[in-house]
């Protein structure tokens, strides 16, 4: 299994910025926000399963993803079972991770038609934590390009503790 998330130039971005109500919104829209602005300068890649990459985009997959990141980080660190759940229309499939002897063995289960092959695939534990942190820092990095302020925003702050 792989997992990546890159960027484009993101200079000329402009991020319209908008007042959070905390009776409406929380970090996910945080996240669906910055995630819809830098689609299509921004590539989100997993790959694994016998599927190389997975059909999955910025603006709704990788929104998904990171809504997920702060629990799996703590997982890996703490070497305790998670799951992540690519649950929206046309990837539809959840990977089950489970520590064993350094290393985690991911599940793949499919909600479609596509059937992952092999349903098992194992990654090192270090490798898995380094590609999660890695999206978690370029993540925040594209917050700081193009909207700093929001780094201060404390839904931000406590999803990156």
């Amino acid at each position: 299994m792989n997992i990546e998330f890159r960027t484009e130039d993101l200079s000329k971005i402009s991020f319209r910025k908008r007042r959070y109500r905390p009776d409406l919104d929380d970090i996910t829209s945080i996240i669906s926000d910055v995630c819809n602005c830098i689609d299509g300068r921004a590539k989100f890649t997993v790959s694994g399963f016998g599927q190389d990459p997975w059909p999955v985009d910025v603006r709704t997959d990788f929104a998904v993803f990171l809504e997920q990141l702060p629990e799996a980080l703590r997982s890996v660190k703490s070497l305790k079972p998670f799951a992540l759940d690519f649950y929206e229309q046309g990837v539809e499939r959840k990977l089950m991770l489970e520590p064993i002897e350094g290393k985690y063995k991911i599940t793949c289960q499919s909600y479609l038609h596509w059937q992952p092959n092999p349903e098992i695939e194992y990654m090192e534990h270090g490798d898995l934590s380094l590609a999660l942190m890695k999206i978690k820092e370029s993540f925040l990095r594209v917050i700081e390009v193009i909207s700093p302020n929001l780094l201060g925003h404390k839904w931000v702050r406590a999803w990156s503790e």
